[in-house]
């Protein structure tokens, strides 16, 4: 649910930009693919994918790195969740409706 939030989030801003004709379009398509893909692929490093458990079996290291994965996702979680209240009124306020529809 986090990463489809940011990912809505670097669309929608595109969308309206290319809509507009103003600001970048091209960076949030891009930043809309690679932010939710790096922070996916770093949680499943931690976690599904974790090398030392699975090289090894040594589960101290691999549960501390699946630990620290796990936190960090629900951090992030949490950040885009108070951001995303935060800023829902500038965001709803983007209309690509012609003005005298508004």
């Amino acid at each position: 649910m986090t990463l489809n939030m940011i990912m809505g989030e670097f669309i929608g801003r595109a969308r309206y930009n290319k809509l507009k004709g103003k600001g970048p379009t091209a960076l949030y398509w891009a930043l809309a693919i690679i932010i939710p893909t790096a922070l996916h692929t770093l949680y499943d490093a931690g976690t599904i994918f974790n090398y030392p458990v699975l090289k090894n079996g040594d589960f101290i290291v691999g549960g501390i790195l699946g630990g620290v994965a796990i936190l960090t996702n629900i951090v992030l979680l949490i950040y885009v969740l108070v951001r995303a209240k935060k800023n829902a009124e500038k965001f709803s306020a983007l209309s690509v409706l012609p003005e005298d529809a508004q």
